[in-house]
């Protein structure tokens, strides 16, 4: 067994149960595990987004200058940006973007997705051929059904404990959660990065802002420059965390990756989880490379 599959099977063995498509976009070359069953992909789902409102850019159903005045009744809960506004502020469809992805900013998704509509997304999802990809709404919608499933009586309960299982046992009902199988996160990536995904204006804009997303311990800390580059989205919503991107080696290789992990226990630390998830990424593409 090589090293790269030795740890993959030490992080199932740590970390919990991984999700993994590598796929490689400059010649022959993959590598999976469980690819093709669906799970909750939580804010992975942002990447779809981003390519609507693009592409609505591209096509001149939305101008990019727009402003849009967001109040406090408008904040979504979750994460960071707009939500912890103290204040009310007026700010640009196209800024709103770059918060969506490179914050992963609730409350900047949930306007764009007020901007072009939820069966817009699905339409594309169905178009691009991502047969198992649904998006259930907002990012409201999806945290407020995940306090629901660990529980918690209220949405405030739920805020407050920042949707943690209540138990090691405790997950998402995956029929009341965005979901897809990595496989489809993976075909999303190349399409992206083939820029077959919108119109191909679309497609590198949505590569250009996911270049500069600000988590840095997962794909980021796997992928390092300079012999790689990479455009990346995360998705996390407690037992399950992942990316979704694509990477790009200095010798010109190319990949679409997708890795997600359901974790055994809550008490593993965030960090630890993901470093697993780089370092999973990283023997997945060692072995696609290597294939």
């Amino acid at each position: 067994m090589s090293d790269h599959a030795s740890a993959i099977e030490q992080a199932s063995r740590d970390v919990g149960a991984w999700y993994v498509a590598a796929q490689r976009l400059d010649g022959p070359g993959s590598f999976t595990l469980r690819d093709t069953e669906v799970v909750p992909i939580a804010s992975a789902f942002k990447v779809l987004l981003a390519l609507e409102v693009a592409d609505a850019f591209a096509r001149g159903n939305l101008c990019p200058d727009t402003q849009v005045r967001v109040t406090a009744e408008q904040h979504t809960p979750g994460g960071a940006g707009l939500n912890n506004f103290a204040h009310p502020v007026t700010i640009s469809l196209s800024d709103l973007l770059y918060l969506c992805l490179v914050l992963s900013d609730n409350t900047a998704s949930d306007l764009l997705l007020e901007q072009v509509g939820l069966d817009a997304l699905q339409a594309r999802a169905e178009a691009l051929g991502l047969e198992t990809m649904r998006v259930v709404g907002s990012c409201r919608t999806l945290l407020r059904n995940a306090g629901e499933d660990f529980g918690y009586a209220t949405e405030a309960e739920a805020v407050d404990a920042d949707w943690a299982p209540t138990t090691d046992a405790a997950d998402l009902v995956l029929e009341r959660t965005t979901r897809a199988s990595v496989a489809d996160l993976a075909r999303l990536a190349s399409l992206l990065a083939r820029d077959q995904a919108a119109r191909p204006e679309a497609c590198r804009l949505v590569r250009d802002v996911m270049r500069r997303q600000v988590w840095t311990s997962r794909f980021a800390a796997a992928f390092c420059a300079p012999a790689w580059t990479r455009a990346g989205k995360t998705g996390t919503l407690a037992p399950w965390r992942g990316e979704v991107g694509v990477v790009t080696q200095h010798d010109g290789a190319q990949l679409a990756v997708a890795v997600m992990v359901r974790q055994h226990r809550l008490d593993i630390p965030d960090a630890v989880v993901d470093a697993a998830v780089g370092a999973v990424a990283r023997g997945a593409v060692a072995l696609a490379l290597a294939a």
